[in-house]
């Protein structure tokens, strides 16, 4: 099935549901299952658990009746993506959805914070506990894209004003740790002072994004002080863990958070060239680590289990850098995708895990881990192809 196909039938999905869906986390914010995650021990009995609603999602939202709700993140991203398609097809059915959206984030961003920011509909256990509703500076950065993109578009200095309030809040509310003249880290939310990778250079990217358009020299400065952290944490092969080295928590790395590391030091080389060398170090490590031809490694020295989030950055990331951008790499890895994650004709699902030689596919299509991800990734790679024909 041809990309724009595709497009298609995942926007008619989006909007029959009125952009409801299920996430991953959404059953884990049930009482029972935070209780069970709170509690830092491994166990026999709490893998089998959550293995079993992770196998079994369906059911299992039926048992404990969780319902389907709109998610901000996946909202932001929706925004990104209706943007640029009607860039692309000037269809007023994008414009007029990316209105929709961007009125529903206008009005239910959280309360009380130096400015506007967004969180997830439920609770949820990291290595501490977010409430439903805390802001958190990653999906504050989604929205924000998406307002950004929309600004891009209508020139309407509203959508403006809002990246300034979310560079507020990244500024007044969120934990702020400095080392030294030339390098601080941001927290992932107000309530934790954790050195997470992605997230630092998320907001890093936004404030240098937003700092330069509105000619703000303090939020540039605090974004490249931030960017200057995360590059240090560079290792030898141009690799980043999730977690900064300075962390007491076990590291990691896997294809989605790599994939945003690699996109945010690639826009903050656009306004600094000392960062030129850490993406295509980074990059140079993504391609020869995360793909077996044209299959998607969840992780660099594992396929298994196949994740439609990983799935998407792929595409995703491997779109959004001009200087590598290769058409038919890309084309190949969205076809392998497409054969191995789509049921149902438009559906994407969850994942594909590996028992011995058996393959086990989860048959759900979350909104934001899936849907969104794909529509985000799909609509970059349509993007780019359009503006390769518009400077031709």
């Amino acid at each position: 099935m041809e990309n724009k196909k595709i497009i298609d039938l995942l926007v008619l999905q989006i909007t029959n549901n009125q952009f409801k869906g299920y996430d991953p986390y959404d059953i884990k914010g049930k009482k029972f299952f935070l209780n069970m995650l709170k509690n830092q021990k491994d166990s026999f009995y709490k893998k089998l658990v959550f293995e079993g609603i992770d196998n079994f999602p369906k059911i299992s939202r039926k048992l404990f009746k969780v319902e389907a709700s709109i998610n901000a993140k996946a909202m932001g991203l929706f925004l990104t993506s209706f943007v640029k398609l009607y860039i692309i097809t000037k269809d007023e059915k994008y414009y007029k959805n990316a209105l929709k959206v961007a009125k529903w984030l206008e009005h239910n961003y959280s309360k009380g914070y130096s400015g506007m920011c967004w969180g997830y509909p439920f609770d949820w256990q990291s290595v501490i506990f977010i409430p439903q509703g805390t802001p958190s500076s990653v999906v504050s950065y989604h929205v924000g894209e998406g307002f950004y993109e929309l600004y891009k578009l209508t020139k309407n200095k509203k959508y403006l004003d809002i990246c300034d309030s979310i560079c507020q809040f990244y500024m007044n509310d969120l934990n702020i740790k400095e080392f030294n003249n030339e390098t601080i880290c941001f927290s992932y939310t107000p309530l934790d002072k954790y050195e997470v990778n992605n997230a630092n250079l998320f907001v890093a990217a936004f404030l240098i994004m937003i700092g330069h358009e509105i000619n703000n020299p303090v939020y540039v400065d605090y974004g490249l002080r931030a960017a200057r952290f995360t590059k240090n944490e560079q290792n030898y092969n141009g690799s980043i863990l999730y977690w900064s080295k300075r962390s007491r928590i076990k590291n990691f790395m896997d294809h989605y958070h790599t994939g945003f590391e690699i996109r945010m030091l690639y826009i903050i080389s656009q306004y600094f060239d000392e960062f030129e060398e850490s993406w295509q170090r980074y990059y140079n490590f993504y391609r020869e680590h995360f793909f077996e031809e044209n299959a998607v490694k969840i992780k660099p020295n594992t396929l298994y289990p196949i994740n439609i989030h990983g799935c998407a950055e792929a595409i995703l990331c491997t779109s959004s850098i001009n200087e590598v951008f290769d058409e038919k790499f890309i084309q190949n890895i969205i076809d392998w995708v497409n054969k191995k994650m789509l049921y149902k004709k438009y559906k994407y699902r969850y994942m594909i895990k590996k028992y011995n030689k058996f393959e086990y596919k989860i048959n759900i299509s979350y909104i934001r881990w899936g849907t969104a991800w794909m529509l985000r990734a799909l609509s970059e790679f349509e993007y780019r192809l359009y503006q390769r024909r518009e400077n031709k």
